[in-house]
């Protein structure tokens, strides 16, 4: 699942580019809602649709092949030990997937900035006779904000999505913005160039899609706590 969260963040910013947007700050914020929906999708609601059995008949219109065609008819003992155990390590990995990339960058980058020093040490020397050619060595990439901010609105998702059952899910979430933070920190300080100058519209739309957290977690967390075998509806004397 973590290599489809960034397969997806390279094919969104791939086909931002054949599109014609107002400005660049109306192609981040389409990048954000494209990217943050899918991932969602992908870390929260597939084990969700896969694992539940519901059947589902409509008009004649029965479920999909695999979908909510699972073994769990509710979210029961057995559904937290499979599917809640594998959400909870899905965001554990999540923690260092997103890092992959930009790790690979770096060490594409430092190769091609050893060859063309010559593999010395002396940053004066360089084989670019041209100004353009060696600033696209040493200047480093562009920092993606819309991935990044489409990444934080997916992991906060799924946390309240599946916290009311699964609490331990916040604590790796945090655990997550906080590598986030202190990586990104540096990155930006040593290794991508210097940011654009973006006003808050990307940021405010950002905590707008933050909202519907609220709306996630109660739907999720009324069908959770609504299990009697996991929390009995009588009140049972105990002598």
């Amino acid at each position: 699942m973590a290599v489809i969260n960034v397969s997806v963040e390279i094919l969104i910013g791939f086909a931002s580019t054949f599109t014609r947007p107002v400005n660049e700050t109306k192609n981040i914020i389409a990048n954000i809602t494209g990217i943050s929906a899918i991932q969602f999708i992908n870390l929260g609601l597939i084990l969700v649709f896969v694992s539940i059995d519901f059947k589902l008949d409509i008009l004649g219109i029965t479920n999909p092949p695999g979908i909510l065609q699972g073994k769990f008819m509710d979210f029961t003992s057995g559904w937290y030990n499979k599917v809640g155990s594998q959400i909870v390590m899905t965001m554990i990995i999540e923690i260092v997937a997103p890092h992959g990339l930009p790790l690979v960058l770096i060490i594409y980058y430092g190769i091609v900035r050893c060859y063309d020093r010559g593999c010395t040490r002396d940053k004066r020397k360089t084989k670019q006779l041209i100004q353009y050619n060696y600033e696209q060595i040493y200047i480093g990439p562009e920092f993606t904000l819309d991935n990044r901010l489409a990444q934080i609105v997916a992991l906060v998702w799924v946390t309240f999505l599946f916290s009311t059952g699964l609490p331990i899910i916040i604590v790796v979430t945090l655990a997550n913005l906080i590598a986030m933070f202190w990586i990104d920190k540096y990155l930006l300080l040593r290794f991508y160039q210097t940011p654009k100058n973006w006003d808050d519209t990307t940021i405010k739309y950002t905590i707008s899609l933050l909202k519907w957290t609220f709306v996630f977690h109660f739907a999720m967390g009324m069908l959770m706590l609504s299990n009697s075998d996991i929390l009995a509806d009588k009140v049972v004397m105990v002598k």
